[in-house]
């Protein structure tokens, strides 16, 4: 996944778009933009959590059919 994150960031430096990615590699705190691993590290932790949502959304979406409809 790393490597995978590194390209996107190489490809978008390369070619900017409008989009997140680019959005990252655009951003300034205190006047310095954001290093590479910080872009990387934010895009996983966004990966991350739009997975962990959406688990943890069906989890308790068969867990209340099979409550309210057992069988």
């Amino acid at each position: 996944m790393g490597e995978y994150f590194a390209k996107q960031i190489d490809d978008h430096i390369e070619n900017p778009r409008d989009d997140l990615t680019s959005y990252l590699l655009n951003v300034e705190v205190g006047g310095n933009k954001l290093e590479r691993q910080h872009v990387a590290g934010t895009m996983v932790l966004i990966l991350v959590a739009g997975i962990d949502t959406t688990w943890s959304a069906i989890g308790s979406a068969i867990w209340h059919l099979v409550a309210q409809h057992p069988r």
